[in-house]
């Protein structure tokens, strides 16, 4: 099954203790770089890399860090660049399995890859040389376009042993065929990525890579603790599987206790797919035979194929769905949009019978895809089909703000100031916050000095 069109189209838009840690001395790796002496156990949010003050990165230090130990350390990328976003969720998780994180407060959706790779550089580079860190265990962990980033840099530039990619999939799938590195990817099941996400997996079935998926329920947005506890896991036990951490009981019991809890929370193929999982992680640390046979048992396998074939028949027809909805946006009318999301929200699509989650999906899809269409259409100045766009927006998505900030952007292009401005404040009365976006979108630099505009910083700095 291709996907192509989609990809191309979102694209666009222990534990703490001594036994995890590799004890060798760390060594003073440059006198030219500042070696700050930072709080341990608390998020620092700007963190300057010394050969360019314009690059920054938030940082949390586990309060176990030292100088005289090696850490693991992973680079989150947030697709806004809000780095602090995933360090002020995780931040708990790092200091429990006493990892480095860091988030940068520069790459962003939309940047030309130059300026992606020379931030990545800046920041790595800077990283290494003020803090002590085990360079076998360099992880990244990105969301939505920073997933993309994240797989982009390992594919070019191979710096990662691991990578946790969320809610988007890796580029270029065919060169993975002599990657070393583990790929653990995660989705909400109501995210508009979620078929991606499962057509990869399918794609990596194919390869050497060591690799797995995980989806949770939830839309699109960074995981839940619990869900990103697995990813921690993860990376804790391929660490052991390559021989770069011990296989130390007082690590690998807990992670064990809490995949078989996982296995015994959901259905008959949740608990196989967690078994396969689990027999990939712990093969030569513990004994798998257990949960290789019961997936392999005749019956389990029945219910599992079963399973499987009606998960891909519904997936089938979500993908067919979403092609066709995809061409629709310039052949429907609006009254024909306004008729086919109720019957989405009624989950009653004529000719399917797909589960509600599956018609939620598709709305967030077309979310995802009527911004999409209108940023571009703004791009070129193409503001008949904006107004389009928008109204369609509208109808699939009411209550998101960024309807109302596009909004803002095409009475600018029209001249209209005055209708901008109150359609940027209803966009941030509606929940837009985004103050770095609209502080710096030339869009608006003809309202810049205004009051209005002025009060609209001030509020979104305040709600900071």
């Amino acid at each position: 099954m291709k996907n192509t069109m989609r990809i191309w189209l979102l694209f666009l838009v222990g534990l703490s203790s001594c036994a995890q840690m590799n004890r060798e001395a760390a060594t003073i790796q440059s006198e030219n770089y500042r070696k700050p002496n930072l709080k341990r156990g608390q998020v620092h949010y700007k963190i300057y890399c010394d050969v360019d003050s314009s690059v920054y990165y938030s940082l949390f230090l586990p309060k176990s860090y030292t100088d005289a130990v090696r850490f693991p350390i992973i680079y989150f990328f947030d697709p806004h660049a809000h780095g602090d976003i995933p360090l002020n969720l995780y931040k708990d998780l790092a200091d429990k399995y006493g990892y480095i994180i860091v988030g940068s407060g520069n790459i962003q959706n939309g940047l030309p890859w130059t300026e992606i790779e020379g931030y990545s550089d800046k920041i790595i580079d800077d990283t290494k040389k003020k803090f002590s860190i085990d360079n076998k265990r360099v992880f990244a962990c990105g969301f939505s376009g920073g997933a993309r980033v994240a797989g982009t840099l390992q594919l070019t530039k191979n710096l990662f042993s691991g990578i946790v990619g969320c809610s988007a999939g890796l580029p270029n799938q065919e060169e993975l065929k002599n990657q070393q590195f583990s790929y653990l990817g995660i989705v909400g099941n109501e995210d508009f990525n979620y078929t991606e996400m499962k057509f990869q997996k399918k794609t990596l079935d194919h390869t050497s890579l060591l690799h797995d998926l995980v989806v949770f329920e939830g839309k699109h947005s960074w995981p839940p603790y619990q869900v990103m506890e697995t990813g921690f896991d993860w990376l804790t036990m391929t660490s052991i599987q390559k021989g770069i951490m011990p296989k130390d009981c007082s690590i690998v019991n807990p992670i064990l206790r809490r995949f078989n809890a996982e296995a015994e929370s959901g259905d008959v193929l949740k608990k196989a797919r967690t078994y396969v999982r689990m027999s990939r992680l712990f093969d030569g640390v513990c004994d798998i035979t257990p949960y290789e046979r019961w997936v392999n048992s005749e019956a389990n396998q029945i219910k599992i194929k079963n399973a499987i074939a009606k998960e891909e028949q519904t997936e089938q027809s979500e993908f067919n769905l979403q092609q066709f909805y995809t061409v629709a946006f310039q052949s429907k009318d609006l009254a024909w949009w306004a008729e086919q999301v109720k019957l989405l929200q009624n989950n009653s699509v004529k000719k399917t019978s797909l589960p509600p989650v599956s018609s939620k999906r598709i709305l967030n899809y077309l979310s995802i895809v009527a911004y999409s269409m209108t940023n571009n259409a703004l791009n070129v100045n193409y503001l008949e089909q904006v107004d389009k766009y928008l109204k369609i927006y509208a109808i699939v998505d009411p209550e998101n703000p960024d309807i109302l900030y596009l909004r803002a952007i095409y009475f600018m292009k029209k001249g209209d100031q005055a209708n901008a401005s109150k359609s940027l404040q209803l966009a941030i009365a509606k929940g837009f916050n985004d103050l770095k976006k609209l502080a710096t979108d030339i869009n608006f630099k003809p309202l810049h000095g205004s009051q209005d505009f002025t009060d609209m910083l001030q509020k979104l700095m305040a709600g900071k």
